[in-house]
């Protein structure tokens, strides 16, 4: 365990262990804006990560979407760095119309890259006409360390 004043670091993505840093270094970034998904397109929602270290240890999604085919809806996270985005949803079993995705261990995005600036969760619906859809919101907890 940590002392008061820290956190364990690298807890989610070294599966349990981990090691103790300032608080600071860790934060919880949201975006509650309702976004209309784009039939048969790509639809983008962004938030902006500050105040913390320079490089992540731990990423961690949460979103809600309603959607009348989920089967048919990928889910993207795009790191600062913008290298590539990651796939961190997709479910061709999914039925709907509301997803709930909660604590999301996200893996793919370099643990070199930076950690502050502007985050992008991508949906993607790959079949026109498939009906209407609406991300309801997002989180994304992000720890950190100084690089």
């Amino acid at each position: 365990p940590c002392e008061i004043g820290q956190f364990c670091s690298h807890l989610f993505s070294w599966e349990g262990t981990g090691y103790c840093r300032a608080n600071w270094l860790q934060d919880t970034f949201g975006n509650p804006e309702r976004t209309t998904l784009i039939d048969g397109g790509s639809t983008e929602s962004d938030l902006i990560a500050r105040g913390l270290g320079t490089v992540p240890t731990d990423i961690v999604l949460s979103f809600d979407l309603t959607h009348d085919a989920p089967n048919q809806l990928t889910v993207y996270l795009d790191d600062p760095g913008g290298e590539a985005p990651v796939t961190v949803w997709h479910d061709e079993t999914a039925v709907g119309p509301t997803i709930t995705a909660e604590d999301l261990v996200v893996g793919g995005i370099p643990m070199d890259d930076r950690v502050n600036g502007r985050w992008r969760l991508i949906v993607v619906d790959d079949t026109a006409g498939s009906g209407a859809g609406t991300l309801e919101g997002w989180s994304l907890y992000l720890g950190s360390r100084l690089d």
